[in-house]
């Protein structure tokens, strides 16, 4: 348990520089700090990012013919784990969107998720990329200041 202690002066720490740990991964010393507008504006690229590879999955013509089953099927997988990855990002931004207060349990929950919403999110683009999927959306989708 030589953890604990390093997790206790981490987390004084981070309350004194009014930073917030972020998980990057699994371990419990895995953590990035990042102040709440670093994490603000990191959630929210992650957001779009999130929405701009749903919408070309919704939007793209049906591969069915030209994809093999196990890649559909690898597809799905990696769409299905990128939603519930980032469940609870789309909870927030639904309850912000509507105007209803945020609990800090929310968003406490997307602290904690939003790193692994953003790896699936990218897991799930390359394999569309690799594919061919969804491709020729891809101009209509980024926001105009990144297209200039």
């Amino acid at each position: 348990m030589r953890a604990a202690p390093f997790i206790l002066f981490a987390s004084i720490l981070s309350l004194l520089s009014a930073c917030v740990p972020v998980p990057r991964g699994e371990g419990l010393l895995d953590v990035r700090f990042m102040t709440t507008d670093e994490l603000r504006d990191y959630s929210e690229r992650v957001f779009r990012l999130h929405n701009s590879i749903t919408t070309r999955l919704m939007m793209a013509p049906p591969a069915d013919d030209k994809l093999s089953k196990s890649t559909r099927l690898r597809i799905e997988k990696a769409e299905s784990r990128m939603y519930r990855a980032c469940t609870s990002l789309n909870e927030i931004a639904e309850a912000r969107a509507s105007g209803r207060e945020v609990e800090l349990e929310l968003e406490n929950k997307v602290r904690k998720t939003v790193r692994s919403c953003a790896e699936a999110t990218r897991r799930l683009e390359s394999l569309l990329d690799t594919h061919d999927i969804g491709s020729d959306l891809l101009g209509s989708l980024e926001p105009q200041s990144r297209r200039a």
